[in-house]
């Protein structure tokens, strides 16, 4: 899983895993442009996987963790609090 717009407009897409391996055989199999989101499935077998949360009913209150590279930052973790559920132009 990743942002869309990190894959909108990549002619191909890699992974580059914790340990600095890169997979280069990379598919995007949906998006979702309103939510910032797409799904990736990288052509390889038994990598290390992450339980998500179900993210169609969070709480306010509840912790939420977020894992990126922003800006080549590696490894990023970020967290907070859901402080408010918002209706934007008909999705939560």
């Amino acid at each position: 899983m990743t942002n869309y717009h990190v894959v909108e407009k990549a002619k191909k897409v890699f992974i580059k895993l914790h340990t600095g391996e890169t997979i280069k055989s990379v598919d995007v199999i949906a998006v979702e442009p309103k939510r910032d989101l797409a799904l990736l499935k990288a052509n390889k077998k038994n990598l290390p996987t992450v339980t998500l949360a179900n993210s169609a009913t969070p709480e306010i209150g509840e912790r939420v963790v977020t894992i990126g590279n922003p800006l080549g930052l590696e490894s990023t973790i970020a967290d907070g609090l859901v402080s408010a559920i918002r209706d934007v132009n008909g999705m939560k």
